[in-house]
């Protein structure tokens, strides 16, 4: 099961939808969560738990909906911004403005308690989960670093160095990717936690964003052939492979488990599509 945000024709988001993917049969089937005209946007799903930044107060508020229960339910309550969650077990995280900056916060849907991870007065942004280690863009260096937060120890510490630029963080396991601009073009780095090496993965041949990442297989958009596809790279194998191969622009990829999803722009409309590593076959999931 994947996510996605459901575009009108001109950009704004009516709701929040998920769509299972019966990648057995080829078929599918969705189901609307949202339906407050005030619009939500950049769901993020772990199990049966569906968080998302929600406009109904006037202003960006986390929100989450139970699959099991179909219960919703409010996450963040302050009358500042709170954007772009992400979720791991019973840990959501996202971005927070109510310090007059950027920061990033953490509430545990078990205990209902609230608690903020960093407190630099710089920008952080962007954050990813796995398991009990948080990752985001931290703008404290200026030109932008990613920093990591170990929520059992507490202790933070910092992956990348540098006067250029990184952003957009994902994290499976001890593997931490992102997009980084250190030759003035973006590219895809990864990090070991494990090891603390720093390695390359798609370097050198025009700009490459948005990664992300799960088990040994890293996908990013890439415009090396002038206009956006989906490429993945295997780290186990070292190997590069190109998904998509359209004149469209196939951009925001993610990755669960065996499946590729992404959305292509299709004149003045946005759709999804996915594939399957282990069937070597694409498929599309939304048609209208």
């Amino acid at each position: 099961m994947r996510k996605f945000k459901r575009i009108d024709k001109t950009g704004g988001i009516l709701g929040i939808v998920i769509l299972a993917s019966l990648l057995q049969t080829g078929g599918s089937s969705e189901f609307q969560i949202t339906y407050d005209p005030d619009g939500q946007g950049y769901p993020a799903i772990y199990r049966n738990i569906v968080v998302w930044e929600d406009h109904r107060n006037g202003n960006e508020d986390i929100y989450g909906y139970n699959l099991s229960t179909g219960e919703e339910f409010q996450i963040t309550t302050n009358e500042d911004c709170q954007d772009k969650p992400a979720i791991f077990g019973d840990i959501v995280v996202w971005e927070d403005y109510r310090n007059g900056n950027w920061d990033i916060y953490g509430y545990n849907l078990s205990t209902g308690e609230e608690f903020q991870i960093t407190e630099n007065p710089h920008t952080q942004w962007c954050p990813a989960i796995y398991k009990n280690i948080v990752v985001w863009h931290d703008g404290r260096q200026d030109s932008g670093d990613i920093y990591g937060y170990n929520l059992s120890t507490g202790e933070e510490f910092q992956i990348t160095t540098g006067l250029n630029c990184q952003r957009n963080p994902a994290i499976y396991g001890n593997i931490v990717v992102w997009q980084d601009d250190r030759d003035y073009k973006w590219d895809i780095y990864g990090y070991d936690l494990i090891t603390k090496e720093e390695f390359p993965i798609a370097v050198n041949q025009g700009d490459r964003t948005s990664p992300a990442v799960y088990g040994d297989i890293v996908v990013w958009d890439d415009c090396r052939n002038d206009n956006w596809d989906i490429y993945m790279y295997n780290l186990s194998t070292r190997e590069e492979f190109q998904i998509t191969t359209e004149l469209y622009s196939e951009v925001h990829p993610a990755i669960y488990q065996d499946t590729v999803i992404w959305v292509e722009r299709i004149d003045i409309k946005n759709y999804v599509y996915g594939y399957s590593l282990s069937r070597s076959e694409g498929f599309q999931l939304t048609t209208g």
